[in-house]
C-alpha cells in the first residue's frame, strides 16, 4: 500500500483528519479503490469519513461513485468532496469545448457579460440568478454560463446545490480580455420617418447617444435602437428610406434588447462603444475615448 498511497495527518478546526495522497494516476475502479482506502484508514485508526483521497485525476464516473459511497476526495484546484467538514464544496472546470480565437459570444452571453461589467449583475452570482434580470430562461442561463466559462472570461464554483459564477480579475481586466469575443450589437440599420418611429425604438443610440454623454456635436438625424426580433411586428407597415433626409431617423436593430441593459434615455455605454468601435471618424473616436474614461470601473 505504501507504494500506492502516502498518508498525511492534518487538522481542520481542531478536528484530526487525514489526507491520503495517491502516488500513481492509475487508480483502480471505485469499488476496489474504496476497499484499499478503508484498509489504510483502519490502519491509521481513523473513521472512513475522516480520510480524504487526494489525486490529480479522477474520471466523472469515479467521482460520482465515490460521492455515492460517501468517500471524501480532493482534486487540487478543481474539486473537493468532504462531508466531514460540515459542507460539500466543489470548484470544477466546466467540461466543454473551449472558445476558439475569433469566435464570438452568443447575443445572450454578450448581454450577460455586459450586465456583469455594468454591475447590473454582481459577482459572485448564482447561475440561476442570471435568468430573471435579462429575461432569459433557466436553460438559456445555463448555456450562457457555459459560454462565459469556456471562453475563460469567468470561473465557476459549486457549493452544495448551487453553482456560482465569479472572477478573480477586476472588471476592467475582464472587459479588455473579452474584446475578441464581443461584436457589434447592430444587425441592421434602417431609416424611417420620425413621425413613424416605433415605440419600441425609444433609446438613443449611435452618435446621438454619444453626443448626449460627451462633447461631440450631435448628428442632424437622430438614431435609436430596438431589438431586431421586435422589428417584424413593429415595422411591418412602415416605409424604410434608403438615404438620410430631413424628417427621418435611424433605427438600429440589435442582436439583444437594448432596454435590458439601459438605465436612462440612452443605450448602455459598453454596447454603445462596441457599436462605434469600427468608426473611422476621428471626432467620434475621441468621444468614444472620452466615454471609455467614465466606464463604471
Amino acid at each position: 500500500m505504501t507504494a500506492l498511497y502516502r498518508p498525511y495527518a492534518i487538522s481542520v478546526g481542531g478536528q484530526a483528519l487525514c489526507a491520503i495522497e495517491a502516488l500513481t494516476p492509475d487508480l483502480p475502479p471505485p469499488g476496489r479503490l474504496l476497499k484499499q482506502l478503508r484498509r489504510l484508514t483502519e490502519s491509521l485508526q481513523h473513521e472512513p469519513g475522516d480520510c480524504c483521497l487526494v489525486t490529480q485525476h479522477l474520471d466523472a464516473y469515479s467521482r460520482r461513485r465515490l460521492v455515492e459511497l460517501k468517500q471524501p476526495f480532493c482534486l487540487p484546484g478543481q474539486q473537493l468532496y468532504w462531508p466531514a467538514l460540515g459542507t460539500v464544496q466543489t470548484r470544477i472546470r466546466e467540461l466543454g469545448r473551449p472558445a476558439q480565437p475569433g469566435e464570438h459570444l452568443s447575443p445572450a452571453a454578450q448581454q450577460v457579460l455586459l450586465a456583469i461589467l455594468l454591475r447590473r449583475i454582481v459577482l459572485p452570482s448564482a447561475i440561476t440568478a442570471l435568468a430573471e434580470p435579462l429575461g432569459l430562461s433557466p436553460i438559456s442561463a445555463s448555456r450562457v454560463a457555459a459560454e462565459l466559462i469556456n471562453s475563460g472570461l469567468l470561473q465557476v464554483e459549486d457549493e452544495g446545490r448551487h453553482r456560482w459564477l465569479y472572477s478573480d480579475q477586476p472588471l476592467a481586466a475582464i472587459w479588455a480580455q473579452a474584446q475578441p469575443f464581443l461584436r457589434n450589437p447592430i444587425m441592421r440599420l434602417l431609416r424611417v420617418r420620425v413621425t413613424q418611429r416605433p415605440p419600441q425604438a425609444r433609446l438613443l443610440a449611435g452618435e446621438t447617444a454619444l453626443a448626449e454623454q460627451t462633447m461631440l456635436l450631435g448628428p442632424p438625424i437622430p438614431t435609436y435602437a430596438m431589438a431586431h426580433r421586435n422589428w417584424r411586428h413593429a415595422g411591418r407597415d412602415l416605409e424604410t428610406i434608403a438615404h438620410d433626409d430631413d424628417g427621418l431617423c435611424r433605427i438600429e436593430l440589435w442582436r439583444y434588447p437594448p432596454e435590458r441593459l439601459s438605465e436612462g434615455p440612452c443605450v448602455d455605454p459598453l454596447s454603445l462603444v462596441l457599436s462605434l468601435r469600427a468608426q473611422t471618424d476621428e471626432r467620434v473616436q475621441q468621444a468614444v475615448s472620452e466615454l471609455c474614461g467614465r466606464l463604471p470601473w
